[in-house]
């Protein structure tokens, strides 16, 4: 066990104590680990130790930060409101933390080593549980969680407001994540055979422009259309909506079709 795992392990032991809280549970071993005190049959408070200060925190609506054991005993009492008034405003909430424990013996059947990314802010809203091969999104949504799986470009996701919903979880998930590497190895493929194509001859893409074809490289909000008028070589960019045309040099043309190989092949095939 590390110093800094030990030291946020010696808080939460001191919180579980202060509050007569149900215990605690580490989500994060890692630079900066943390962990979850269960309050109620929920993983409520989430101690991060960053060191030497440390931060507890409730979902999504009040944190509260020390330096030392010594400002913890004293802000003991403080948490405990904070804790009582939160329960009443949600007598029923589901946790980040809930969804982490409920995943964690689940997802290590796929991959042994998953680390829990939550950002430094005071009372972070996401996480992300991540391997090697996998990443899981979990988002604070008021009192309930919501878990994504990005498969590809296909965003799948479900709400965690239900005891039966985060039952369900760890089966919805795996299926997901099988998806997801599947998925991510095809377009992995696809990519090292779109990096293997080269571009045109700018001979014959010059060639074709000169016939009136018009060469589109990008997609999406932001693309470049290079064509010949009045006998000059122009560029009109596209960004975001706005629109402009500047003259371009045939060096400049090389550049976008080599970043853009398969395109610029297709629209000077489609135009042969």
């Amino acid at each position: 066990m590390n110093d800094k795992l030990a030291a946020c392990i010696k808080i939460s032991e001191e919180v579980v104590k202060g509050l007569k809280a149900n215990g605690y549970a580490v989500l994060e071993e890692g630079e900066y680990p943390s962990t979850a005190i269960d309050i109620g049959g929920t993983h409520l408070l989430l101690v991060r130790y960053f060191g030497p200060t440390f931060t507890i925190s409730l979902p999504s609506k009040e944190a509260f930060d020390y330096r030392s054991m010594e400002d913890l005993a004293v802000g003991m009492r403080t948490i405990a409101e904070g804790v009582a008034a939160y329960r009443v405003s949600q007598p029923k909430v589901f946790t980040i933390a809930d969804a982490v424990l409920k995943l964690r013996p689940a997802v290590v059947t796929l991959d042994p080593a998953w680390t829990l990314d939550i950002p430094g802010t005071p009372t972070p809203s996401e996480a992300w549980l991540n391997s090697e091969k996998y990443s899981i999104g979990l988002f604070q949504e008021d009192a309930t969680v919501r878990v994504i799986v990005w498969v590809g470009s296909d965003m799948r996701l479900i709400g965690i407001n239900t005891p039966e919903r985060l039952v369900e979880l760890p089966g919805w998930v795996i299926s997901h994540l099988k998806d997801q590497v599947v998925t991510n190895v095809r377009l992995a493929e696809e990519e090292k055979k779109r990096a293997a194509i080269e571009p045109p001859p700018i001979e014959k893409a010059m060639a074709a422009l000169a016939r009136g074809k018009r060469i589109q490289l990008g997609s999406g909000r932001w693309y470049v259309t290079y064509f010949i008028a009045d006998g000059k070589l122009r560029c009109g960019v596209s960004d975001e909506g706005y629109y402009d045309e500047e003259d371009a040099t045939e060096e400049q043309f090389s550049e976008s079709m080599k970043g853009n190989a398969e395109q610029a092949q297709e629209q000077i095939r489609d135009g042969a």
